[in-house]
């Protein structure tokens, strides 16, 4: 029985930290073909709203199950794409940006 909870924390953990992946693997190909990767899929924009609704989800179940060492990494890899926005914002805030 143990066993199969231990399995379903891991199925949890990647399926809850699945768009986050897509995301960054998206923005990673976007950089380097030069072309929107999710348009040239055919995927709507609005895609990107989903690991936003992820890391909620995760950061939630950090207050529910606080002693689950899988859900503090769920957080920590939904929280990457945001950090690289802030990142980003920060460094067109204190260089500047004449586009």
């Amino acid at each position: 029985m143990s066993l199969t909870i231990s399995y379903m924390k891991h199925v949890w953990l990647a399926l809850l930290t699945m768009p986050s992946v897509v995301i960054i693997i998206g923005i990673t190909i976007g950089i380097v073909l030069n072309r929107p990767f999710f348009e040239t899929l055919g995927i709507p924009m609005s895609f990107g709203f989903i690991p936003l609704f992820s890391f909620v989800i995760s950061v939630a179940l950090i207050f529910v199950f606080p002693n689950v060492k899988e859900w503090k990494i769920a957080a920590v890899i939904n929280g990457i794409p945001f950090l690289a926005i802030l990142l980003v914002g920060l460094l067109f805030f204190i260089v500047g940006y004449n586009g």
